[in-house]
């Protein structure tokens, strides 16, 4: 072999034992990112009991998501009646106040007019009796008009009592006498200050009196109670049912909306309310997480059926008087879904 031969294959040989070093040197690279890139699998917080998801959380986690832990507040609850509710346009009152007043001020006008006639009536009628320093033209004349102001004010007074009565009929003695007198419930509900509902019950359905407060259901889910105000004289001609005026301090509802209602009857009932707070909705239902043991949690479903102002009402054995979540229930269930996704992944 030449020199020039040898020195050819050394810097072959070099080449090749550059080239194995870069592609070992590369693939431990490539392993030391792949170890890097791996998901880090945190251990899972829910765990299964007999076939309930149980969520442990500790003392930090739970202040970190901002979670908090009450017992349900104990409550009275009454069985409650389904009724539908119409926010009263407050055109509609003005027009009933305008035709209260006028009706007023006439009768008032006509007794005015009435008494200076009948003063002057009397006046007329002691000179002409006394002297005849009145003629029996004019005395006759003073009688005349005092009569015909008599009348008139006769016939003003009934269309007042006739104006009352109609009024009566549609909006009730408590609206009639507000209207009347401007009475600060009045100018609340011109002020659009309350609201005026009148609130039906389905046609064929009977209660013995109106409760004092009723429930309302607001547009944007929340709910009110509504104070009683009087006996409806006329039903809602879509449900020909039991009617009834009600007043909710809101500022927020436009006139002519519906909306839904309850009205409590029957004998009362003790258990708790679950505030709205505590309430979760998945899959179509309404869920709360109840404290089974320190830091462990547990989904429940909770029944709707019994709303009241401030969330649900609930029996007693409902959690089995265990704290519930009342704020931060949403990351539980987001905590619950993710464990559920997991599974899920490893199982493929």
């Amino acid at each position: 072999m030449t020199r020039k031969q040898i020195i050819i294959a050394i810097i072959a040989v070099g080449a090749l034992a550059l080239a194995m070093w870069g592609y070992w040197e590369g693939r431990g690279e490539r392993a030391a990112e792949a170890e890097r890139e791996r998901p880090v699998n945190a251990p899972s917080r829910v765990s299964q009991d007999n076939g309930t998801a149980v969520i442990s959380l500790t003392a930090t986690s739970l202040e970190t998501s901002g979670i908090a832990i009450a017992l349900p507040s104990a409550a009275t609850y009454h069985a409650t009646q389904p009724a539908f509710a119409a926010v009263i346009a407050p055109n509609d009152l003005i027009d009933l106040r305008t035709a209260l007043v006028g009706a007023q001020a006439h009768a008032d006008q006509a007794q005015a007019t009435a008494q200076a006639s009948r003063a002057e009536y009397d006046r007329l009628k002691g000179l002409h009796q006394e002297n005849h320093d009145v003629s029996d033209k004019d005395f006759q004349a003073a009688e005349a008009a005092w009569r015909a102001d008599e009348a008139a004010l006769r016939a003003a007074r009934q269309s007042l009592s006739a104006a009352q009565q109609i009024a009566r009929q549609q909006w009730g003695a408590a609206l009639t006498a507000a209207a009347l007198n401007s009475s600060p419930l009045w100018t609340r509900l011109i002020a659009r200050d309350s609201a005026l509902l009148q609130i039906t019950l389905a046609a064929g359905i009977r209660i013995e009196h109106a409760p004092q407060t009723a429930l309302v259901r607001l547009p944007d889910g929340q709910q009110q109670s509504g104070q009683f105000l009087s006996p409806a004289p006329r039903t809602d001609p879509r449900l020909q049912g039991m009617s009834f005026f009600y007043t909710l301090q809101t500022d927020t509802l436009p006139p002519g909306v519906s909306l839904s209602a309850s009205l409590p009857v029957g004998a009362a009932m003790e258990g708790t309310v679950v505030p709205a707070s505590a309430v979760v909705w998945w899959q179509g239902s309404a869920w709360v997480y109840a404290q089974s043991a320190p830091g462990q949690f547990r989904r429940l479903a909770l029944p709707t059926g019994n709303p009241s102002a401030d969330g649900w009402f609930v029996p007693k054995a409902f959690a089995s008087g265990q704290p519930i979540v009342t704020t931060g229930a949403q990351s539980l269930l987001s905590e619950e879904q993710r464990a559920q996704v997991s599974v899920g992944e490893e199982g493929r």
